[in-house]
Formats: C-alpha cells, sequence, structure tokens
C-alpha cells in the first residue's frame, strides 16, 4: 500500500476505523475526528476545508494543474459497449471536449487523456 511504503510507520497503526458508503459521508467523518486519516476525491477534501497529504514532497494540487505524477491516485474509469451511438456516443463526446477538461481540473479533477 502506498501510505505503508511513503509514510514510515504507518503500518504499526492499529486500525480504529469505520467504513463510510457515501463521499459527502466521509467528508463529514474526517471533518468531525481530529487525526483521521481518509480517502477522498481531491475537490471534496478541498471544499471541505480538508488538509490533503504531499507525498514525497508532491501536492496532489501540482498533479492537477501539471503533468506530474503523485503516487497516490486511484482512475475513475468509464465502461461501455462496442461502437456507442445516441445519448451514449453524445456523452461520450461531451466528455472528451476542451470545455468540461477546464472545469474538471477547475474542480481539482484531472481529465483523462483520450
Amino acid at each position: 500500500m502506498v501510505l505503508e511504503d511513503k509514510l514510515p510507520g504507518f503500518g504499526k497503526v492499529q486500525s480504529q476505523g469505520k467504513v463510510f458508503y457515501t463521499t459527502p459521508e466521509a467528508a463529514r467523518a474526517i471533518q468531525s475526528h481530529p487525526y483521521t486519516i481518509g480517502y477522498l476525491p481531491l475537490n471534496v477534501a478541498l471544499k471541505s476545508g480538508l488538509k490533503v497529504l504531499r507525498i514525497d514532497g508532491q501536492s496532489p494540487h501540482e498533479y492537477v494543474a501539471q503533468d506530474t505524477e503523485y503516487p497516490f491516485t486511484v482512475p475513475f474509469y468509464l465502461v461501455y459497449r462496442e461502437n456507442p451511438a445516441g445519448a451514449v456516443r453524445c456523452f461520450l463526446d461531451f466528455l472528451s471536449g476542451d470545455k468540461i477538461k477546464r472545469r474538471l481540473q477547475a474542480e481539482g479533477v484531472r481529465p483523462a487523456s483520450w
């Protein structure tokens, strides 16, 4: 696990964990419990006023803004059938446009390369 590799002693911490099944629920829990470590989408963490960790001196903000590598990311995939048409094709075209890529970046999400 990245955290165990990058943060000395992290693997020795005894779990006091709880699983949250929605992003807003996880954000509220992290906000309301001191010393909590959690995983959220960057844009949610930023909007919630939470501190985002630097790993190896690399900030996720820099990862989003530039072509750099942040060591802790999770890709999001869209899955669809071969040769999409109709509304699916329109949606995929929308997602590959420059306007949505700029909007995603403004929200703290790194746009995908198509």
